[in-house]
């Protein structure tokens, strides 16, 4: 049994401008700093409710797994919205931070399930939104068919990020049929990441380690660092990637009646690369000649009969001028 279910609706905003904002905290440590437990031996849910925060040059947080909480799992049946916003303007100097699930250095969350939706947005020149951030490291089993979107207001050079589990030290299993919406940061484990549909609109960083990503039937746009390791990348089943491949490690790289289609600024760079039939591989040339998208392999290209490649020639038109007489 779950041994702590939220339902119905609750959102926090701040008071006054430059004051943080919280909505739910588990945590064993007291407001004065002494030190307890909380342990939620069921785990917890949030049962079909709605949970908000917002707040006005401040951090705006939903929901915080803290020091010394301990959650084995979390179910997630609603929506989750975080919004801080700039007094100053679009990009001034107000905003701030914007997090939905936090798990703080000395809590812990081993497995979360998303069926809701996740969608964070931070304000200001230089703050970033983040939907999930494991500090912890021990978030290391996870399966979304919801939505997990970060996002930035306009000129905000912070950074949008989907999951950041860039703390953990052991492999991270990652199963994805819905939206993830901001860069994935994974930690120096072997990581297993598997996108069964769905779509994936940022990159995908999977760090040291011995790593698999395999794309089914998903649309991702962005690129996949695979770290260093011996790692291997499958983009299969009417798949669509536009982005790069690379890393510092080898990695072995499959297209299987799917479309691959490599930006123009940044190369695809593997060690074996095998094009099945029925594959689209597609380059696209700059025509100033500043830029064009490659594949550099240490080893094997193979690209079998029946996959077509592409180019797209761009920057030919530099200046257009239209005369009336």
């Amino acid at each position: 049994d779950l041994s702590f279910v939220m339902r119905g609706n609750l959102s926090t905003s701040s008071s006054r401008n430059g004051v943080a904002a919280r909505t739910v905290t588990i945590t064993g440590e007291a407001p004065n700093g002494t030190l307890g437990s909380t342990v939620l031996t069921g785990g917890m849910r949030l049962a079909g409710g709605n949970l908000g925060a917002s707040t006005v040059d401040a951090t705006a947080t939903v929901i915080l797994i803290g020091n010394n909480a301990s959650v084995p799992k979390f179910v997630i049946n609603g929506d989750v919205s975080v919004l801080s916003t700039d007094s100053t303007g679009a990009a001034g100097s107000g905003g701030g931070e914007a997090y939905g699930l936090v798990i703080a250095k000395d809590g812990s969350l081993p497995y979360l399930y998303n069926a809701g939706s996740f969608n964070v947005t931070s304000s200001g020149k230089a703050h970033g939104s983040y939907a999930l951030i494991d500090y912890s490291g021990t978030l290391t089993n996870i399966e979304n068919i919801g939505t997990f979107s970060a996002s930035r207001n306009i000129d905000n050079t912070g950074r949008s990020v989907s999951m950041d589990l860039s703390s953990a030290t052991t492999g991270i299993t990652l199963t994805n049929s819905g939206t993830l919406g901001g860069d994935i940061l994974l930690g120096s484990g072997g990581d297993i990441v598997t996108s069964a549909s769905g779509t994936l609109a940022g990159n995908l960083i999977m760090g040291a380690g011995n790593d698999t990503a395999t794309i089914q039937n998903t649309t991702m746009f962005g690129n996949i660092d695979t770290g260093s390791g011996n790692n291997v990348v499958a983009i299969q089943g009417n798949s669509k990637l536009t982005g790069a491949i690379f890393g510092t490690g080898n990695t072995d790289l499959t297209v299987s009646q799917s479309t691959l289609t490599i930006s123009e600024d940044t190369p695809v760079r593997v060690s074996n690369a095998r094009i099945g039939a029925g594959s689209t591989l597609g380059f696209t040339v700059n025509g100033r000649g500043s830029h064009a998208s490659t594949v550099r392999a240490s080893g094997t290209v193979i690209v079998e009969s029946g996959a077509k490649l592409d180019t797209t020639i761009t920057g030919i038109v530099t200046d257009e001028r239209s005369e009336e007489h």
